[in-house]
């Protein structure tokens, strides 16, 4: 599930995935420069998300210079796999805690966000919501401002004292002034 404020301008891509492959690819545009954003939920066999993934990605790459990937990955980026992916695109984790505790023992980060601007985010930190038995939320901010949109004004008429007469009377009479 993906929420975005409905003031940002959005659009979802087309993709060509397997059918075991689950991700929406979608254009953010911020401040004039557009993202390429892919979520996913989890995958078992990483190797084969990853290609699909991959496959996908590649014809956007030229289109887009900011790429932000997240999901429950199930793979630690210190994986194969996984490391090969990073290396392969320039992408970075901004997870450094541990996100799913289903070992207490040794809690792993597997849940991910992956991009090629690093530096474009801040306050990178993981959330116990409650909403999972074994994972936490992550949480990122991408270092950008937002001019605040002017405040809507919604005018609503008192009933309370309304006067049915009264109120044909002024209407009749703003017609009346107005031809």
């Amino acid at each position: 599930m993906v929420f975005i404020l409905e003031y940002i301008p959005t659009k979802l891509l087309k993709t060509n995935f397997s059918f075991s492959t689950e991700a929406l690819f979608i254009e953010l545009n911020l401040r004039r420069k557009k993202w390429l954003l892919c979520c996913n939920p989890n995958k078992s066999n990483i190797g084969n998300h990853l290609s699909d993934i991959s496959k996908n990605l590649d014809p956007y790459l030229c289109k887009y210079d900011n790429i932000l990937l997240m999901g429950d990955y199930n793979a630690e980026t210190t994986e194969a796999a996984m490391n090969d992916f990073l290396e392969a695109y320039s992408l970075q984790n901004l997870v450094k805690n541990p996100t799913c505790f289903k070992n207490p023992i040794k809690p792993s980060t597997i849940d991910l966000i992956l991009t090629n601007k690093y530096r474009s985010f801040c306050h990178n930190l993981t959330v116990e919501t409650g909403l999972s038995d074994f994972h936490k939320m992550t949480v990122t901010v991408l270092k950008a401002f937002f001019q605040k949109n002017a405040p809507k004004i919604i005018n609503y008429r008192d009933y309370r004292n309304f006067d049915n007469n009264i109120f044909l009377k002024n209407l009749s009479q703003e017609l009346n002034d107005k031809t």
